[in-house]
């Protein structure tokens, strides 16, 4: 109490010393004499430790012959008789005792083996039993009562255990190493329904042995640490190697994203870095060989979720450029999410703050819930909103009505759908747009199953009021929901209609969300070319709408369903109203702003359409300036320092598959994907200039080849393939593609430290397992280095000398 301890820093009788009274030990003998309840109390003495009945270790005893000897409960003792127990006067053993002791194991005679060993201890302590042990061990070769005494001896050690029958030895912590390290890697998987088809349980499995003992929790955290370190290290010498190819110029690529605890208000925060890597020594040459990007957790923190969180995130970022050893300068672009705090710090950072591009996916998926009335703070789109509310209590009635859910199942069985095959309805995601698509593809596919259980559900419950609870929206509404009656509860033909337009509608933006999110071969041009399609083109309201028609019956058979063009004006008022919100959305969100360098110089490189089809006149002659400037740059790192394979993680493509004829992507703008080849002139002898023509006049054939199914170019390919026709725009692509157009990255962060979160898991850990469990597919440390690491950090010697012993 109070800074020296004697007393409260408050005034009165809380501040003296009468708070304070120091029990003689031990407490037992004197707390009667002290204070008696009442004066003819005795004191009475203390009970016995050996008198109380408890479940820990009792305390180790004193050899009755030999006070100065320990004589605990090991089990080897009672094959052995204590001599003598002498102390030692003189020599290096002096204060010491010499405890003699006799192995009283019956031989094959029947008389005592009567084997001697000297044992010296301390006073009071007791002798080591290995020396004993080792006598036991070493006769049971030989002696069938001495090997009767060892199997005692072993099933009653903690030291051993039994393995088909046989008493092995565990394990020391050396050599259960390599043990404890794949439990870590199976830890930083988190608990996932899909845990067992992981490579890293399978190595679990494959070199688990029980031999192994479990490690401590704080040993797998000292683990983590030291793969962290390792990581952290191999990482920045990589980067700066990878830094010093392009001269120190623009070639790493960073994703920022946050996420909001808002029952704790804490916001957790990663940082990701992201390079194009090119293929590896043996894979250059092979026709599928592709530049590919390799992605890595660069710091994961948690905030206080404040006013100043944007302040403390630019402190933080900058913090984090330092700490990984990235110079400004080395960042070709910066993707946050739309949240305003990232917004907000990274707009503080001077040299940073024009290199920012928003995460388009954001973008996309702010304009698509705004389109279909599910955001704002006053919704645009009533009908759509209602619509997806009807939707939703169907799929709210299979998860509060155990026979609704059931007959579901039932009628697809019935149609001979296999159990594999059986679909459950998807429930609603408020915050991912994609899940209403999936929501509504689902229903339109089983309305033949939800219209006739719904219709005989709604028969048995006719009377009653609350058949399901949902969300209340009212301003004055509860917590707890709203009771909606089975009545209100179904669609009517109208409503399946407008349910199959509403599903054509989602269809292209979820396309080009799926494109962007994994693909792995969609540039920040090519994204931006994808949504200036789908707002000019899709969003038309002169244009047309595939709509696909409803199964004929449950039958797996009839899961692929026909489609049927509808003219505009055959549309209802929801459609054209989302097109009108979307497509106001996306120009506001996208196009109205200017890109970042590293993105224009993109959007004017790329061969799958023409920069000024889909860039402002202003913005397409700045982004050709910086293309150009990109060029001249790139033929400096050309002569000094041109990037190679060497060292670098192998590459493994895949063929690229033809073009799509229809469906795909560019749906509303056939023509894009074959950018023509412009016809230029001669002129001088400039090896950029020269490159400049080959590039611009490349024709539709040459490109061909690389184009994806659904109409994608494949740039990653292409600009490989061509790298020595085209080596300075390789180096260009290289630089800038690092700039990914969306931090789904991040994301994949997020959904992994969800699976490791653990109530009793501090954050500091949380984010240690996080990111050596993603960067692990980067780099993996080699057990060896593990070891040593840990060995030199926490025990302060040499892992071999450790083995040794």
């Amino acid at each position: 109490m109070g800074p020296t301890g004697t007393g409260s820093l408050e005034e009165g009788d809380a501040s003296g010393e009468i708070f304070w009274m120091k029990y003689p030990s031990p407490f037992l003998e004197y707390f009667y004499d002290t204070f008696p309840l009442s004066p003819d109390d005795k004191p009475q003495p203390p009970a016995a430790l050996s008198s109380h009945e408890t479940d820990c270790e009792k305390r180790t005893a004193r050899h009755p012959d030999y006070p100065n000897l320990a004589f605990p409960s090991a089990e080897v003792y009672k094959y052995f008789t204590v001599l003598s127990d002498d102390l030692c006067e003189m020599g290096p053993k002096s204060g010491q005792f010499s405890a003699q002791f006799v192995c009283t194991i019956p031989t094959s005679d029947g008389t005592p083996c009567g084997t001697k060993r000297t044992l010296f201890h301390k006073d009071g302590k007791a002798v080591s039993t290995s020396n004993l042990v080792t006598h036991v061990r070493e006769r049971a070769e030989k002696c069938e009562r001495h090997k009767e005494a060892l199997l005692d001896i072993n099933s009653n050690s903690s030291k051993y255990v039994e393995i088909d029958g046989e008493q092995v030895k565990i394990y020391n912590f050396a050599e259960s190493f390599s043990h404890h390290v794949d439990l870590l890697w199976l830890r930083t998987k988190g608990l996932s329904f899909n845990l067992t088809t992981e490579d890293e349980f399978r190595e679990y499995v494959r070199g688990f042995d029980a031999r192994a003992a479990f490690p401590h929790a704080e040993t797998l955290r000292r683990l983590a640490m030291c793969i962290l370190e390792l990581q952290r290290e191999e990482r920045i010498s990589r980067t700066l190697r990878h830094i010093g190819k392009f001269n120190g110029g623009p070639c790493l690529g960073l994703q920022l994203d946050m996420w909001v605890d808002t029952a704790t208000h804490t916001v957790f925060a990663a940082v990701t870095q992201t390079t194009c890597v090119v293929p590896g020594p043996g894979d250059e040459e092979n026709d599928s060989a592709q530049i590919f990007l390799r992605t890595e957790i660069v710091d994961f923190d948690v905030f206080p979720l404040t006013s100043k969180t944007g302040d403390s995130i630019r402190i933080w970022f900058v913090g984090v450029l330092k700490h990984a050893e990235i110079p400004h300068e080395a960042v070709s672009g910066v993707t946050p999410d739309g949240a305003a705090d990232g917004q907000c710090g990274l707009s503080l950072i001077a040299d940073i703050s024009e290199k920012v591009d928003t995460c388009i996916l954001h973008q996309l998926q702010r304009s698509v819930l705004y389109s279909i009335g599910l955001a704002g703070a006053k919704t645009k789109n009533e009908d759509s909103k209602v619509l997806l509310k009807k939707h939703n209590r169907i799929v709210t009635l299979t998860h509060q009505s155990l026979s609704f859910g059931k007959s579901i199942r039932k009628a697809q069985a019935s149609a001979n759908i296999p159990e594999a095959s059986i679909l459950s309805l998807e429930k609603t995601a408020t915050t991912r747009w994609g899940n209403q698509f999936v929501q509504l593809q689902k229903n339109c596919v089983l309305r033949l199953a939800i219209d006739s259980c719904l219709q005989a559900y709604k028969q048995e419950n006719r009377q009653n009021k609350e058949a399901i609870v949902e969300t209340n929206e009212s301003e004055e509404g509860s917590k707890v929901g709203v009771a909606v009656a089975a009545s209100e509860i179904g669609l009517d033909l109208s409503d399946w209609d407008r349910s199959q337009e509403l599903e054509g509608f989602l269809s292209y933006p979820y396309a080009i969300k799926d494109t962007l999110e994994h693909s792995g071969v969609c540039t920040g041009s090519q994204a931006m070319i994808l949504l200036h399609d789908l707002k000019e083109n899709f969003c038309n309201e002169a244009a047309t709408l595939e709509v696909r028609q409803f199964p004929e019956t449950l039958q797996l058979a009839h899961r692929s369903r026909t489609s049927e063009i509808r003219a505009a004006q055959d549309l209802s008022t929801l459609i054209t109203s989302a097109r009108e919100i979307m497509k106001d959305e996306l120009e506001s969100r996208i196009f109205t702003l200017r890109p970042s360098n590293s993105r224009l110089i993109q959007c004017y490189m790329t061969k799958q359409a023409e920069s000024k089809t889909f860039l402002s006149p202003a913005q397409h002659e700045l982004a050709k300036t910086l293309y150009l400037s990109a060029l001249r740059e790139a033929e400096v790192i050309k002569e000094k320092n041109a990037p190679t394979s060497a060292g670098i993680s192998r590459a493994t493509c895949t063929q690229a598959k033809k073009q799509k004829l229809g469906g795909g992507l560019f749906r509303g703008l056939p023509a894009v994907g074959l950018s023509q080849a412009r016809t230029v002139g001669s002129g001088l002898d400039d090896p950029v200039q020269n490159e400049i023509r080959r590039w611009e006049s490349l024709s539709s054939e040459r490109l061909q080849p690389f184009f994806r199914e659904d109409g994608l170019l494949n740039e990653f390919l292409m600009c490989w393939q061509l790298r020595k026709e085209f080596p300075l725009h390789l180096i260009v692509f290289m630089q800038h593609a690092s700039h990914l157009p969306h931090e789904a990255n991040c994301e994949q962060v997020f959904s992994r430290a969800g699976y490791l979160s653990d109530p009793n898991l501090d954050p500091s850990y949380l984010g240690m397992l996080t990111s050596i469990g993603i960067n692990k597919a980067a780099y993996k440390p080699p057990l060896k280095d593990i070891k040593a690491r840990y060995y030199s950090k926490y025990r302060g010697r040499d892992s071999a000398e450790e083995s040794a012993e």
